[in-house]
């Protein structure tokens, strides 16, 4: 009994430390990003530096330093792409938001907020609301989108509401209520 206590502690003592080694708070610009092929770079690799200039402009760390995005050809139908805590994205090749630029940076910024900045037992999707008057989701996060349900890249403000709804408002709806009162 005695020796499967001690045991037991030690094993607890190294997971503690090795916890230690770990860097929980990755600044931004120490990022890792590998692809699998130049595809995908061609795809995400621009909208991932402005996932990574948003995180920045608001004191954002990450949880991890890399990450790998993949094609995922085994994904179902339906999923656009699904995050790993090992740090791999994995893409379905047959995903619409692939080939729009808008929907391209909504799909990398939701899973790679899945991937940097939540802890790996807390995924959240947020619930599907409308920004009133728009046609548009009120949170890169809901769980599906159709392709009218988020604004063109040249659309600033709406990406910026979006940016500060991912990093700073965490789905508190309160903000997006303040956010259609202030812009009718």
């Amino acid at each position: 009994m005695t020796r499967i206590f001690s045991l037991t502690c030690l094993y607890i003592l190294f997971l503690l430390s090795s916890c230690s080694i770990i860097n929980w708070e990755v600044e931004p610009d120490n990022l890792k990003i590998t692809y699998q092929d130049e595809e995908l770079g061609e795809i995400f690799h621009d909208h991932i530096l402005r996932f990574i200039d948003e995180a920045e402009k608001r004191d954002m760390t990450f949880r991890s330093g890399k990450v790998n995005i993949k094609w995922g050809p085994e994904l179902a139908d339906h999923v656009n792409a699904t995050t790993f805590s090992n740090g791999i994205i994995k893409v379905n090749p047959s995903s619409v938001k692939i080939n729009h630029d808008h929907l391209s940076l909504q799909l990398i910024s939701h899973e790679l907020y899945h991937l940097l900045c939540q802890p790996p037992s807390a995924y959240d999707h947020r619930s599907r609301h409308l920004i009133s008057g728009t046609p548009y989701v009120s949170s890169l996060m809901v769980a599906s989108s159709k392709k009218g349900e988020f604004p063109t890249i040249d659309n600033v403000e709406m990406w910026e509401y979006y940016f500060d709804e991912l990093f700073l408002h965490h789905g508190d709806y309160s903000f997006v209520y303040d956010y259609e009162s202030n812009s009718k």
